[in-house]
């Protein structure tokens, strides 16, 4: 079960690839300031660098919204990137903009029910002012978008 959830984490790690590269390399190219391989190197090689040295701040949140122990949890995990996959390969087919963090954490909170009931998922609140657990992601995904657009 952990090389599924394994092969499932690269699968998602390649559609986030695919989804992001765009972004990184569209200012090289459309410059003229190199060509396509050394923009594709250099997309490589930066978001493989942001995975080493970005931090574990996303990957702590995410982790700590389920609570499953044992194989349980590679299950879980694998099903969310699994999830994530569908999202994004399905969005994209339709045309439709959307974020993996979408089935990231509808698969993660799915799978933990399914997994070991209700009481895995940390539903959330607030600590202080900040909310957390899904309620907090929740509100982060609802809040991002209408904060940068000027609203």
């Amino acid at each position: 079960m952990v090389v599924l959830a394994l092969a499932a984490a690269v699968a998602l790690a390649f559609h986030l690839g695919v989804a992001d590269a765009p972004n990184a390399t569209a200012a090289l190219l459309g410059s003229g300031a190199t060509t396509p391989r050394r923009a594709l190197g250099v997309a490589g090689l930066f978001h493989l660098l942001g995975g080493i040295l970005g931090g574990s701040a996303v990957a702590g949140t995410l982790g700590g919204l389920v609570g499953v122990a044992g194989t349980g949890a590679a299950v879980v995990y694998a099903a969310a990137c699994l999830a994530a996959v569908g999202v994004v390969a399905g969005a994209a087919r339709l045309g439709v903009p959307t974020s993996a963090a979408f089935g990231l954490v509808g698969g993660l909170v799915g799978a933990a029910v399914a997994v070991e009931g209700a009481g895995a998922v940390t539903w959330g609140g607030f600590s202080g002012p900040r909310p957390v657990g899904v309620a907090g992601v929740v509100v982060g995904m609802l809040a991002s978008p209408t904060s940068c657009s000027g609203a």
